[in-house]
């Protein structure tokens, strides 16, 4: 399914992007969620607005007619990744394997879907974060930056198409992958044993 091995994703190099373009978007969310959204419905209410960043986003966000979604990790010790998106049979890779670091937040940007997709992180200390939706050449985030703390679970969810994850969780790896029909969530990592995500892959189709 992977036309590129996990380790030829593990990327170290930051971008410079700011975290100010999302107003509060990066820091402690200031109400919990009582549990993942399972559908786009109830992750858009969670929501509130169907709001979006457009900047600074990758070619294959902007100019893809197909459905399509780009990643990039914000890593403990390393800082924001480069996007990489779901595309020439690679799925979209945000975090790092091998290496013990945790993810801490995720910006998340579709293209092509026609339609909301939503995205809600599981963070140590502060449990399910409210559901962050947008419409198709923008992104979201979701996670926290500067405090230190884990994301743990991820639920996933598009209006339009199916959602496949798959989370890489420390002590036990890869956890295989997760899909789900349009409307419904994909919800991957653990979210009850207080572990680390360490990586997560997605793609839209």
């Amino acid at each position: 399914m992977r036309s590129v091995s996990h380790a030829s994703k593990t990327v170290i190099s930051c971008i410079g992007l700011v975290a100010a373009l999302l107003g509060a978007g990066a820091g402690a969310a200031s109400a919990e969620a009582s549990g993942p959204a399972t559908t786009v419905d109830e992750a858009v209410r969670q929501a509130g607005i169907i709001a979006g960043v457009i900047a600074d986003l990758p070619p294959e966000v902007v100019e893809s007619a197909t459905p399509s979604v780009c990643f990039s990790g914000h890593v403990q010790d390393i800082g924001w990744q480069p996007w990489m998106c779901d595309d020439d049979g690679n799925w979209a890779f945000a975090g790092t394997t091998g290496n013990g670091l945790r993810l801490e937040a995720l910006r998340v940007a579709p293209s092509g879907t026609g339609g909301v997709t939503c995205v809600q992180a599981h963070v140590q200390n502060q449990g399910w974060q409210p559901s962050k939706c947008v419409h198709d050449n923008t992104y979201t985030e979701i996670g926290t930056v500067g405090l230190g703390l884990r994301m743990e679970a991820l639920s996933f969810s598009s209006s339009t198409r199916t959602t496949c994850a798959e989370a890489h969780m420390q002590s036990y790896g890869w956890l295989g992958n997760q899909c789900a029909p349009a409307g419904q969530a994909t919800v991957v990592g653990i979210a009850s044993l207080g572990l680390r995500m360490e990586a997560v892959e997605g793609k839209i189709d």
